[in-house]
């Protein structure tokens, strides 16, 4: 399950389904910026509930909440579930550095980097 953390506290959040996906995609794609407060408000009220929503929006409609807030907590439930793929991309990235290629490559660039001095130090 994907973790959502807002001032020192963790939140579940509900699975990421394509009608997540689909909000997030009409909030970016709002034709206002009405529109697009609208569906972040959908959305975080969606991926954490209406009663922990209101609880950190301090709001119980979105004609009373604080719209900066409100971005801040829409931003940091769309990274909340994006963590997972960064982390495995990340352990992906670290794997293949790791890999004999790279350090094959890493001894030809030192090679290279002493036949350069060797070189300099000739003329």
């Amino acid at each position: 399950m994907n973790k959502f953390e807002w001032e020192g506290k963790e939140y579940e959040l509900a699975p990421k389904t394509l009608k997540t996906v689909r909000v997030i995609e009409a909030a970016e794609k709002a034709p206002s910026m009405i529109e697009s407060y609208r569906k972040q408000w959908e959305l975080v009220n969606e991926a954490l509930g209406d009663k922990v929503a209101k609880e950190i929006l301090g709001a119980q409609t979105i004609e009373k909440v604080d719209v900066v807030r409100l971005t801040l907590v829409y931003n940091g439930v769309i990274l909340a579930y994006e963590k997972p793929l960064r982390e495995m991309r990340k352990a992906q990235e670290t794997e293949l550095l790791d890999s004999p290629v790279f350090d094959a490559v890493r001894d030809t660039a030192e090679q290279v980097k002493i036949i350069e001095n060797a070189g300099k130090s000739i003329k």
